[in-house]
C-alpha cells in the first residue's frame, strides 16, 4: 500500500487528462498512487483512464450519476482514507497545480507534524510562474477578503485545488457529512479543520507554478452562487471571537 494517495476528481476529462505526466509521475515516485474519481461523466473518461494508466498504483471509482466536484472528493478521500497511507491529497485533475506541486505541499506538512493539512496557495513572488487571467484574479481576491470577513481562520487562497491532509484517525470523520456547495466546499473543509484544531489546524504552502487551464467548468454566475454558499456554510459553522 503506498504510502502517499492522491485523490482526482474527473468530470468529462477524456480529453484533457495529461496521462504521460500521471504515469511519469507514478514512475517516479513510488511512495505514491493515484485514485481518480469519474464524477458520472458523460464522455469516456473512466475508459481513457483504464485504457492509459494500467499501473498496481493507479485506481478508478465511478460514480454513475453526476454529483460535482465536492462529493467527488468527499468519496475518494473516503476510500483513501482507510487504507494505511500516511498522507491523502487532492489535485485538480487538469494539473493546474502541477505534480510536482503536490510533492511540494506534501513534504511542507512532513516537516510540521502538529499540524493536519497544507494548502498550496497561489501568491505571485519573484520568481514563481502563477498564470491566471485578470478578472478571475481579482473575482479570487474578492472571495479571499469575503472569506477573512465571515470566518475566524485566516487563509490567503482557500481554492487552490491542491490539498494534502495527514492521515489520523480524525480524517474520515472530517468527510463523513456531505458538503454544502459543489465548488466552495473548500472553506466548509477549512471550518471543520479549524472548529478541531484550531491554530494547528492547516498551513498554506506557495507553490511556484499555477496555470489557468482551458475548459473550466466555473463561470461567473458560479461566483455569485459561491457567495451564497459562504453565508450558508457560515451559518452552518458558528464562529467565536
Amino acid at each position: 500500500m503506498s504510502e502517499k494517495i492522491a485523490v482526482i476528481p474527473c468530470y468529462n476529462e477524456a480529453s484533457r487528462l495529461d496521462f504521460e505526466s500521471f504515469f511519469s509521475f507514478l514512475k517516479e515516485n513510488p511512495d505514491w498512487s493515484l485514485l481518480f474519481v469519474d464524477d458520472g461523466s458523460s464522455d469516456q473518461t473512466s475508459l481513457a483512464i483504464k485504457e492509459n494508466i494500467r499501473h498496481d498504483r493507479c485506481d478508478l471509482i465511478r460514480l454513475y450519476r453526476n454529483s460535482g466536484k465536492a462529493e467527488a472528493i468527499r468519496q475518494g478521500i473516503l476510500v483513501a482514507a482507510s487504507s494505511a497511507a500516511r498522507y491523502i491529497a487532492f489535485l485538480d485533475a487538469d494539473l493546474a497545480t502541477p505534480l510536482s506541486g503536490l510533492i511540494q505541499v506534501q513534504k511542507a506538512l512532513e516537516e510540521k507534524p502538529d499540524y493536519s493539512a497544507a494548502l498550496a496557495s497561489r501568491v505571485r513572488l519573484a520568481g514563481t510562474h502563477i498564470e491566471r487571467k485578470a478578472l478571475r484574479h481579482y473575482l479570487g481576491r474578492v472571495f479571499a477578503t469575503i472569506v477573512g470577513s465571515l470566518f475566524s481562520f485566516l487563509v490567503f487562497d482557500s481554492q487552490c485545488g491542491c490539498k494534502v491532509f495527514r492521515n489520523s484517525s480524525d480524517l474520515k470523520a472530517l468527510f463523513e457529512e456531505k458538503f454544502i456547495s459543489r465548488w466552495v466546499f473548500d472553506v466548509e473543509i477549512l471550518c471543520r479543520l479549524f472548529r478541531k484544531t484550531k491554530e494547528t489546524a492547516f498551513f498554506e504552502v506557495p507553490i511556484p507554478e499555477w496555470k489557468d487551464k482551458r475548459g473550466s467548468k466555473l463561470s461567473h454566475l458560479d461566483f455569485i452562487r459561491a457567495l451564497f454558499d459562504l453565508f450558508r456554510i457560515r451559518l452552518r459553522y458558528p464562529q467565536k471571537g
